[in-house]
């Protein structure tokens, strides 16, 4: 099914058009400070064209630019919770270019010298003891201000299995410089543990959103900026992108000097190959595999010849756009995007005693084996067995 995913992905890439748009920015002088303001779209209006940017370009030329409306928010976010499997692998991934497979190598040492528990885990629940520890080195080392009034509590998607908790370190007070002989990638995997395990366990980050907007006929330019209140969580884990750009003190009314006008030629891109980390994201998403098997099922279609990495983004070879189409053909039962969730509940209603197990299993073998033969016969799988 992760090979069903890439390879309709694929597809979509390769029968992509790429449709020219342009975009229109300007950039407005107050005092020495230069402010970009870019035009705003809605994705509902049609794509941008030429003679519509330069008829733009000759309004602003022509205009005395003035602030029409300024808007000030306060905007709070919130820390993530702790890593389960597959957020620990996305995590590594974009912060640290591991593999998915070299994610859970890693984590099993670290799992082997006893420094964070099983790293195998669709809960992102944090045991009584573990929440203390986090609040208690919170309190002493960071600061009592960074400590919320209650423990946050983080709960399980739908269908979680919940056998273990979360992806946590055993100690709160052991940090990554702390760990003598071992290895960088093993401190460096510690380090963005710990900080997920510390700062979920912290405030909000706290922020002052403006944004400043020109409207010059039927079109809107906007500028936005936000400047920190309080960094709340931020001071243990860094977002993945800042946009803290401070925008100058603007009046509404005021009027503001023209610099320089941009018109940029873009054109729409087709949807993006998965990454690692985005496969496992959308196999999660979609209830595909378990925490244990996301590292086995990226290998063995690799393993298999089916696809390869390049630049760290999947490529679907031919065979494996030929084992997809068999497969879709003869076993649309298995390559079915819903297939593991269902079983999943299949299995919970046996668990509290609504389904016999051996229903369950007698309905997905005789399937199962109808498929089997007539793919084996010689219409079936075209020769292909």
């Amino acid at each position: 099914v992760a090979l069903r995913l890439l390879d309709e992905r694929e597809r979509l890439i390769q029968e992509f058009i790429p449709e020219e748009f342009w975009e229109v920015s300007m950039v407005l002088n107050k005092d020495d400070l230069s402010i970009p303001f870019l035009l705003n779209r809605k994705k509902s209006q049609p794509l941008l064209k030429k003679e519509e940017a330069i008829r733009i370009q000759d309004l602003i030329k022509s205009s005395v630019i003035s602030i029409d409306e300024i808007i000030k928010k306060p905007v709070k976010t919130k820390p993530r919770a702790p890593f389960i499997t597959s957020t620990l692998q996305q995590a590594a991934s974009t912060k640290l270019s591991f593999t998915v497979k070299r994610t859970m190598r890693v984590a099993q040492k670290l799992y082997e010298a006893g420094h964070i528990t099983y790293m195998r885990t669709d809960a992102p629940s944090l045991s009584k003891e573990s929440i203390q520890d986090a609040r208690n080195f919170i309190g002493e080392r960071v600061g009592e201000k960074y400590l919320t009034n209650a423990p946050r509590i983080y709960s399980s998607t739908e269908n979680a299995q919940e056998a273990h908790e979360a992806v946590r370190p055993t100690n709160a007070y052991l940090i990554a410089d702390d760990l003598m002989n071992h290895t960088e990638e093993e401190k460096r995997l510690y380090q963005l543990i710990w900080q997920q395990y510390i700062s979920s366990q912290m405030p909000d980050a706290e922020y002052l959103s403006t944004s400043a907007k020109i409207n010059m006929g039927e079109y809107t330019f906007t500028a936005k900026g936000r400047e920190i209140v309080f960094d709340g969580y931020t001071k243990i884990s860094q977002p993945l992108k800042s946009d803290d750009d401070i925008l100058p003190p603007l009046q509404e009314g005021e009027i503001l000097t023209l610099n320089e006008v941009n018109l940029d030629q873009k054109f729409t891109k087709p949807p993006a190959r998965f990454s690692e980390a985005a496969l496992v994201k959308e196999l999660e998403k979609k209830g595909i595999g378990r925490p244990s098997t996301y590292a086995n099922i990226i290998s063995t279609i690799q393993d298999r010849g089916y696809v390869e990495i390049q630049n760290r983004r999947f490529f679907v070879k031919k065979i494996g756009h030929i084992v997809a189409e068999r497969l879709i053909e003869s076993f649309d039962d298995i390559m079915d995007y819903e297939f593991t969730a269902n079983l999943e509940n299949n299995l919970d209603s046996v668990a509290r005693g609504e389904l016999n197990w051996r229903n369950v299993l007698d309905d997905f073998y005789n399937s199962f084996q109808k498929d089997l033969v007539s793919a084996s016969e010689e219409n079936g799988m075209r020769g292909n067995q």
